[in-house]
């Protein structure tokens, strides 16, 4: 039943292993099922997991899409970043909104180009996300990269930014 599949995918969360992939992988297109397939596959270590949801992604529309991306994001999957890039063009806003924070979250020096251009040309109704994304980029490499992060933090101080990305990124 949904339900006992539910709290396999709960259990799986906490002691799964690669080796569930397969099972889990076939969840991710259930629209039922698909949050609770992603529940246990982010806590899964492994690139097969990180690929699963990669294919995922790039299969799937609308909700059950912006879910795979916001995994990838919670995961901070790397690998992801190059995939994500070309979905900050999607026409879909609520998919580049969740590209922009994944992208963020993942808070690789890679993904700072990208981030940028898409906070120079987003439309209204992703700018937000943009900065909030290029902010949480410029506050993950600080530990990396103080020179990369403070030339982000002086971008979005500038004057014609938002008084809230101002504050933030002086802060």
């Amino acid at each position: 039943t949904g339900a006992a599949k539910q709290f396999c995918c709960r259990k799986l969360a906490m002691i799964g292993t690669v080796k569930a992939v397969p099972t889990l992988e076939p969840l991710l297109a259930n629209k039922d099922l698909s949050h609770m397939a992603r529940y246990a596959l982010e806590r899964i270590p492994g690139e097969e997991v990180s690929k699963a949801l990669r294919d995922a992604a790039g299969k799937l529309t609308g909700p059950l899409k912006i879910g795979m991306i916001n995994s990838l994001g919670a995961r901070r999957d790397a690998g992801s970043a190059a995939m994500l890039t070309g979905l900050l063009k999607d026409s879909d806003a609520q998919v580049a909104s969740a590209t922009a924070a994944a992208l963020g979250r993942i808070g690789t020096k890679d993904a700072i180009g990208p981030l940028m251009g898409y906070l120079a040309s987003a439309p209204k109704q992703t700018k937000a996300a943009a900065y909030d994304a290029t902010l949480e980029l410029a506050t993950s490499l600080i530990g990396t990269d103080k020179a990369a992060a403070a030339a982000i933090f002086e971008k979005l101080y500038a004057p014609d930014r938002p008084i809230r990305v101002r504050c933030a990124a002086l802060k």
